[in-house]
């Protein structure tokens, strides 16, 4: 990671922006500040695909309505943000913004963790026989669905954002180990059915001095950028 962050620096003169699509971003961002490259590195994350990759797993419309993590940091050049947060709503997402932590402390949970979750299950039900994956279904499939990725991608993720996966299966193993069972389903339920929630109203953002904190706390209430315009943002702000 450093060496590639270095050779980014050697390669691009200083009126480039550099940014990255990985899904931990942490190491990346300490990785970019090693390099120098602090000032116009703005870290990325889009949260689409499949279990699937490669070329032949392109889709056009991957990216239609999917947030985009662009992480606004207290060294982060709020000019070249914008102009990243240009290209992602070109695009079709929707711009979530958030420092590194906490991209990374809620992508442990709802990403990083339903991969190993997807791993144990299927490890489980093998343990059980020939019978019982026979007698897989819909529950199966869709319970793990993302252990048919790219194990190492998979491997990455969880060994690079190693602490908060931990406390993400920590705080699994304890919902886990609750003796009642049909509040947890219950509780479980409502959070799914409930899942996403309406798209807050849209409104206009001028771009103010105060943008570096209020951008974070749209991000923190579940809001992202629609747009980036000339003079303003249209963000979707739940208030």
């Amino acid at each position: 990671m450093a060496n590639a962050a270095a050779t980014v620096r050697s390669v691009t003169g200083s009126a480039a922006t550099v940014t990255d699509v990985a899904s931990v971003k942490s190491p990346i961002l300490a990785a970019a500040r090693d390099a120098g490259l602090a000032g116009r590195f703005v870290g990325g994350h889009p949260m689409a695909g499949t279990e699937h990759s490669g070329f032949a797993a392109g889709d056009a419309g991957l990216l239609a309505g999917a947030a985009w993590v662009l992480c606004v940091e207290p060294d982060t050049d709020l000019d070249r943000w914008l102009g990243v947060a240009a290209l992602a709503t070109g695009l079709g997402a929707r711009v979530v913004p958030a420092t590194a932590a906490e991209h990374d402390e809620a992508v442990a949970r709802i990403s990083h963790l339903p991969h190993l979750l997807a791993a144990g299950v299927a490890t489980v039900a093998a343990a059980a026989g020939p019978l019982a994956l026979r007698l897989a279904a819909g529950s199966f499939r869709d319970a793990t669905r993302v252990a048919a990725a790219d194990p190492s991608l998979a491997t990455a993720m969880c060994a690079l954002n190693a602490d908060a996966v931990e406390t993400a299966v920590q705080a699994l193993g304890q919902q886990l180990t609750k003796p009642d069972r049909a509040a947890l389903i219950d509780a479980g339920h409502r959070i799914r059915v409930g899942w996403p929630p309406a798209p807050p109203p849209l409104v206009r953002w001028p771009l103010h001095a105060d943008l570096r904190d209020r951008l974070l706390a749209l991000g923190r209430r579940g809001g992202w950028v629609e747009a980036v315009l000339p003079d303003r943002l249209a963000v979707r702000d739940p208030g």
